[in-house]
């Protein structure tokens, strides 16, 4: 198959540590080929480090600039929430994914979060519940929401792999 794939993802990273690892995934870029970059960060540090909506989004940008100056095209998937919607984190994650959509420098943007399986709620006796289907312990997708969130990424991927972006797309995930 001409197809090639890599996974880079580690556990607790942040940006700065994407942007470190930035030379591997720049040498696997093949020339003539429809290389696609999938990036999904920005929880961490957001909700580990603190740092604010727009610093965690101009770092990111910088990053997916850089390897869009490389000849990837890169599709980004916007933060899951970690906490009660409401909370200060989660208002910085909210505004983070709002500058993630509105951007035309990724080339595609998967709103995962807009998916409601993912969402945290409040039970009638003021308990915090999640879909533990689809969050193993809240925070962290289970084998299940990897599952979903690959079905709503997949058609994006295949879609980049099969044409050339001229304008950014933005995808809603429906209830699937």
């Amino acid at each position: 198959s001409d197809l090639h794939k890599a996974n880079f993802a580690v556990s607790g990273s942040i940006v700065s540590d994407i942007v470190s690892r930035a030379p591997i995934v720049d040498s696997l870029y093949l020339p003539g080929k429809r290389n696609v970059l999938v990036v999904w960060i920005g929880t961490n540090d957001i909700f580990n480090s603190a740092l604010s909506s727009t610093a965690t989004w101009n770092s990111l940008s910088a990053y997916i600039t850089d390897r869009k100056l490389k000849g990837y095209k890169v599709v980004a998937l916007t933060c899951l929430p970690r906490s009660l919607p409401g909370g200060n984190l989660d208002t910085t994650r909210v505004a983070f994914n709002a500058l993630m959509k509105a951007s035309a420098i990724p080339d595609y943007v998967v709103d995962i979060a807009s998916d409601t399986a993912f969402l945290h709620y409040v039970d009638y006796g003021g308990v915090d519940r999640y879909y533990r289907a689809f969050l193993s312990d809240g925070i962290h997708p289970s084998r299940e929401g990897h599952k979903r969130i690959a079905s709503n990424v997949s058609p994006v991927i295949a879609q980049t792999l099969e044409t050339s972006i001229s304008q950014p797309k933005l995808n809603i995930l429906e209830d699937v």
